[in-house]
Parts: structure tokens; C-alpha cells; sequence
């Protein structure tokens, strides 16, 4: 009986080894199987997902550090370095303007509205042109665009005349205005009274 026994409890150890190899093989199968491949999945989506959020973090803005907010503060900071420039360039005995890259005024100091007896309105946009002397306004229009046409700077003598017929000689001179990357964005001049 003893060895009945014996020759059962090594049949079952044998059966429940087997089992267990069994077990052990099928569990070994389903990670190669289907476990790893979901874990490296997750994890290259995880991966993903960080890089993305990392993406995002960079055009939104969190707290002064994303590429918007480095955009917005030099935006900012130009716009202060312009108004400060007018603000300077307000009262000078020059008078000061400021076109476009077409050559279309887009701002004049105080002191260009006193000598041509216009207001800013007045003289934005193409309005410059009727403080010039009527005599000269043709050849100092012309060479002015003459002047833009050919990205070059304007240098020229003439007259400024008020609506009531005040004469005021000036040498004018515009300079070409670049940005970052050497485009032109338009011109600063000055018209210094002779």
C-alpha cells in the first residue's frame, strides 16, 4: 500500500508539475504575447503624450515662459520703444515722419504739423503731399517715389507751404527702415528747417 502510495503522490506531483509548467508556460506566452506588446504600446503612447503636452506647453501660455508670452513681450517692448521714440521725437525743432514701405505717411511729430499748418490727419496716408509747395509738389512727389521704387533713401531741398501761403525751405531726408530680417518695413525721415 505504501508503495500505491508512493507511485500515486508521484503521479499526482507529476500531474501537478505538468500543471504547473503548463501554467507557467501560458502566463510566459500571454506576456510575450499580449502583455509586453500592450506595456510597450501604453509606453510609446505615454511617450507620445509627454511630447505633445510638451509641445503644448511651449505655444500656450503658462506663466511667462511659452513662445506666445516671449512674442507678446517683444511685441510689447517695441511698442514701447516706439512710443517712447514719438514721445521724444515730439518737440524737436526737426520735423520728424514715418512711412509705410510704400512711402505712405503713417505718423509726423508736432513740429511737421506746425510748419505745414496741418493736423496728423491731415497728413497721413498720401495728405503729405499737399504741404509741399504747389511749384515743387510734382518733382518732390516723384522723386519720392521714385526714391521707394528703388529701396533707396531720399535726400532733397524744397518747400513746405501752409494752407495760408507760408513758405518754410527744408532739407529732407528719409532712412530706410529694416526688420530682423532686412525686409523693409518703411522709412524715418527728417525735414530740418534751412
Amino acid at each position: 500500500m505504501s508503495e500505491e502510495i508512493s507511485t500515486s503522490l508521484i503521479q499526482n506531483y507529476a500531474i501537478y508539475g505538468a500543471a504547473i509548467s503548463a501554467v507557467i508556460s501560458s502566463i510566459i506566452l500571454i506576456y510575450k504575447r499580449v502583455v509586453k506588446p500592450l506595456v510597450k504600446h501604453f509606453s510609446n503612447w505615454y511617450d507620445m503624450m509627454n511630447k505633445v503636452d510638451k509641445i503644448f506647453d511651449e505655444l500656450t501660455p503658462n506663466g511667462g515662459t511659452s513662445i506666445k508670452d516671449k512674442i507678446d513681450r517683444m511685441d510689447s517692448g517695441l511698442a514701447l520703444v516706439q512710443q517712447v521714440q514719438q514721445a521724444m521725437a515730439a518737440d524737436t525743432e526737426s520735423a520728424l515722419f514715418r512711412t509705410d514701405s510704400e512711402g505712405r505717411c503713417v505718423w509726423v511729430n508736432r513740429t511737421y504739423t506746425r510748419i505745414v499748418g496741418m493736423n496728423l490727419a491731415e497728413v497721413l496716408g498720401h495728405g503729405w503731399q499737399n504741404a509741399i509747395a504747389q511749384e515743387e509738389r510734382e518733382i518732390v512727389v516723384a522723386e519720392w517715389y521714385k526714391s521707394v521704387e528703388e529701396n533707396r533713401e531720399f535726400s532733397m531741398n524744397y518747400n513746405f507751404e501752409t494752407p495760408d501761403g507760408v513758405k518754410t525751405l527744408c532739407k529732407c531726408r528719409s532712412y530706410k527702415l529694416v526688420d530682423s530680417k532686412g525686409d523693409l518695413i518703411g522709412y524715418w525721415g527728417n525735414c530740418i528747417i534751412l
